[in-house]
């Protein structure tokens, strides 16, 4: 013999339930966010780097990734999803970055990983001047979509 141990090849693993759960939230998520041709997105949290490449595949014309406490968008987006807040108060800072970063008539699509508090968020996006809030439980949290109004609502702009 050479000297070359003999390995094994080609075996496959079967996915896993948490990774087949993590691919399924990820695609519930891109489609409540529809339509992605051309749009201008803001992811805001952990877990992003899926949804981005998930948003360049769909025809995304821009994304950008912030964390849930950082600055504002530098430029104003058509879309914000947040793939992960696990608190009302994680919601909340979403929505208040949301809300300084969107177009009027933007949306923002957020997941509720623990799928407890999901009326509280409702309630809260409502109070924060959104509109046509819509949630539906997933194997993975609770999804909420909500669209931001033409008028603006109490809309401030602030760079930081």
């Amino acid at each position: 013999m050479s000297g070359i141990e003999a390995v094994e090849v080609g075996r496959s693993f079967a996915p896993t339930h948490a990774n087949v759960t993590a691919e399924s939230t990820i695609a519930a998520l891109l489609d409540a966010a529809e339509p992605l041709q051309d749009a201008h997105v803001l992811v805001i949290g952990p877990r992003s780097l899926d949804i981005v490449c998930g948003l360049i595949r769909r025809g995304c014309a821009a994304a950008l990734e912030i964390p849930l406490a950082g600055p504002s968008c530098p430029e104003p987006v058509e879309l914000v999803i947040v793939p992960g807040v696990d608190s009302l108060e994680q919601a909340t800072a979403a929505a208040s970055l949301a809300r300084r970063s969107l177009l009027p008539c933007g949306r923002i699509v957020m997941l509720d990983t623990t799928g407890r508090f999901a009326a509280a968020v409702a309630r809260m996006l409502r109070n924060a001047g959104f509109s046509g809030i819509r949630s539906r439980p997933l194997a993975g949290g609770t999804l909420l979509r909500a669209e931001w109004p033409m008028f603006g609502l109490g809309r401030e702009r602030h760079h930081g």
